[in-house]
C-alpha cells in the first residue's frame, strides 16, 4: 500500500511540467514582486521566453480582483512585473495579477540584478500599505549580476522588511556555475530558495518549487516528510544550509531512469553523500574535496525511492543538491489558459490541486505517512 501510494508522488514531483503541489494561506492579501531577466544572454539560453511563461503560470496561480469579488475571498493579491537588463524598469505596476503585463520582456543588454530588486521593493511599497508577512519577491536571471554588492545590500534589506526572495539562476548548458556563497546567504536569510537551472524548461519546475516552498511567508511551505525529508526536483540544484543534522532528499526513481545527484559545498566544506534504496541499502556513496564537488551516478533496475543524505563537516556554511534525469522535463508545456486554474465550484486558492496531477500539502503528508515504512 505504502508503495502504491508513493508511486502517485511521480507525476508531481518528477514528470510533471506545471503542477501546483501546495495550499497556501487563505484569504489572498499577498503581494508579489515578478523580476525578470530581459538581458541579451537570454536569446541563447532561453530563445523561447520560458522563463516568461513561467512567471506567467506564477501569475494565474493568484487571486484576482475579480475573483476575490466573486469567489467569497475579502482581498485579491497584488502583483508588479519588473524587467531589467543594464537596468530596471516596471513592467506593470503593483495591481491586479489578472492584468500583469510581460510584453517588453526581450533579450537585449546587460545584468543589474540589484536594481531589478530594488526597484521590486520600492514598488512592492508604492501602495503605502505595510508590507507585513504576505509579500515575496521571485527571480528568473541567467546571468551573474555586475554589482553583486549592490544585490547583496538590496536582498539584506529584503530581510530586514520581512520580503521573502526566492532566486532562480538558469545556467548556460554545459557551462555549470558555483554561485557566491554570500549571495546564496543573503537569500536563504530571506526566508527563500536560491536554486541553479540546468535548461531553460526546467523554470517550470523552479516556480513549482516556490509554490511547494511557499513565495511569501504567510502561505504553507513545504513538503517535507515526516523525519525532515525533502522531495528533489530533477534540473534543478537548490541550496539548502549546513546544520547539525543531515540533510535528506528524497526523489521517486523509475527503472531505466538514468540519475546523476550532484552535492557541492558553496563554503569549501567537505560533505559525504550517500545514497540509499529500497529497504534501506546503500547504493552509492561520494565525499566532496577540491572543488568540493561530488556527483553520485545510477540507473536503478526497477522503480524505487532513493534517499539522498547529505553530512558536512562543522556548522554553518552552506551546499546545494541537484539532480539531473533522463526523463525530466518530458513534453513541457506551460498552460496560458487560467480557465484551467479553476474548478467547477469557484477560484482556487493559489496552488489548489486542479485534475489528477496535483496536489495539496495536506494530501502529500498523508503519502509520506502512508510511505514512511519505506523510507
Amino acid at each position: 500500500m505504502a508503495l502504491s501510494a508513493l508511486a502517485l508522488l511521480t507525476p508531481v514531483l518528477s514528470q510533471s511540467c506545471s503542477s501546483p503541489n501546495a495550499t497556501f494561506g487563505a484569504g489572498g492579501g499577498r503581494k508579489i514582486a515578478l523580476v525578470i531577466d530581459s538581458s541579451g544572454s537570454n536569446s541563447q539560453t532561453d530563445p523561447e521566453d520560458l522563463r516568461v511563461k513561467a512567471a506567467q503560470d506564477f501569475s494565474y496561480r493568484l487571486t484576482s480582483i475579480s475573483e476575490a469579488n466573486t469567489g467569497g475571498r475579502s482581498t485579491a493579491d497584488l502583483l508588479t512585473v519588473i524587467d531589467f537588463d543594464d537596468r530596471a524598469m516596471v513592467a506593470y505596476p503593483l495591481g491586479d495579477p489578472e492584468r500583469a503585463k510581460f510584453s517588453t520582456i526581450d533579450a537585449a543588454g546587460g545584468t543589474w540584478i540589484a536594481d531589478g530588486v530594488a526597484k521590486g521593493l520600492t514598488e512592492l511599497q508604492s501602495d503605502g500599505i505595510p508590507l507585513g508577512n504576505r509579500t515575496g519577491m521571485i527571480v528568473l536571471t541567467d546571468g551573474e549580476d555586475t554589482d553583486l554588492n549592490g544585490l547583496v545590500r538590496s536582498l539584506k534589506n529584503a530581510t530586514d522588511l520581512g520580503v521573502r526572495v526566492c532566486f532562480g539562476f538558469l545556467q548556460t548548458p554545459g557551462s555549470p556555475v558555483k554561485p557566491p556563497a554570500s549571495l546564496v546567504a543573503a537569500i536563504l536569510a530571506t526566508g527563500g530558495t536560491f536554486s541553479t537551472i540546468d535548461s531553460a524548461s526546467a523554470q517550470q519546475y523552479f516556480i513549482d518549487l516556490i509554490i511547494a516552498h511557499g513565495p511569501t511567508p504567510i502561505d504553507i511551505g513545504g513538503v517535507a516528510g515526516p523525519n525532515g525529508e525533502v522531495p528533489i526536483l530533477p534540473g534543478l540544484a537548490v541550496a539548502h544550509t549546513v546544520t547539525e543534522k543531515a540533510g535528506v532528499y528524497t526523489y521517486n526513481a523509475v527503472a531505466g531512469e538514468r540519475l546523476n545527484f550532484t552535492v557541492q559545498s558553496l563554503t569549501n566544506q567537505s560533505l559525504s553523500a550517500t545514497l540509499s534504496g529500497h529497504g534501506g541499502a546503500d547504493l552509492v556513496n561520494a565525499t566532496t574535496g577540491v572543488p568540493w564537488a561530488a556527483s553520485l551516478i545510477l540507473t536503478p533496475d526497477r522503480d524505487s525511492v532513493l534517499k539522498l543524505s547529505v553530512n558536512a563537516t562543522g556548522i554553518g556554511g552552506a551546499y546545494t543538491v541537484g539532480l539531473n534525469s533522463s526523463r525530466a522535463v518530458l513534453n513541457c508545456t506551460v498552460t496560458a489558459n487560467k480557465t484551467n486554474y479553476k474548478t467547477s465550484g469557484g477560484p482556487r486558492a493559489m496552488g489548489e490541486a486542479t485534475g489528477t496531477v496535483g496536489m495539496t500539502v495536506a494530501m502529500l503528508g498523508a503519502l509520506w505517512v502512508a510511505a514512511g515504512a519505506v523510507l
